[in-house]
């Protein structure tokens, strides 16, 4: 439910991004475009589609999150799958001269919605340039509701700068 067109996002979830100041230049922290992976099979890890965000010829900072009901003091653990084509190249099959990419899963486990607040519980990085690879992360409820967040991110502008999501479980 939001006003913008390029954003396409699976049911039950939200957008976030880091918008662009006056001060970045054009590049740098761009609003990137949201939408289904398929028809992309390369791109899906399991069942008919993975969410998608990307950026051309720039970076973003951006992700997407989900609030969960769940039990006050249940120990939790939220997984997914990702995997990012992070290229200055066309080839949808390999990353080279990649844009420096972060990527991790996080939880609040109070229920906020802030990808930036200091309560989420962030996963370590892990390399998933051009295959998927399980990203987790544990926490204890605070709450009636936790939040997980997805956050894709990267240093460097590339051409193509994608984040592909799929399978994920609390």
């Amino acid at each position: 439910n939001t006003p913008y067109v390029t954003v396409q996002i699976a049911p039950d979830w939200n957008p976030w991004w880091l918008p662009q100041v006056e001060s970045d230049p054009s590049w740098r922290n761009r609003m990137p475009e949201y939408k289904p992976a398929a028809p992309y099979q390369n791109r899906i890890h399991s069942g008919a589609n993975a969410q998608q965000y990307f950026t051309f010829y720039g970076t973003h900072v951006a992700g997407i999150w989900q609030q969960v009901p769940v039990t006050p003091g249940a120990r939790l653990r939220f997984s997914i799958w990702m995997q990012v084509w992070s290229s200055a190249f066309d080839d949808p099959n390999v990353s080279e001269s990649d844009g420096q990419v972060d990527v991790k899963v996080g939880i609040d486990p109070t229920g906020g919605t802030d990808p930036f607040s200091g309560n989420v519980v962030w996963s370590n990085g892990i390399n998933a340039l051009d295959s998927y690879r399980q990203f987790s992360v544990q926490a204890r409820a605070q709450s009636d509701r936790v939040t997980v967040f997805l956050w894709a991110s990267q240093n460097t502008p590339a051409e193509n700068q994608d984040a592909y999501w799929d399978d994920a479980r609390l």
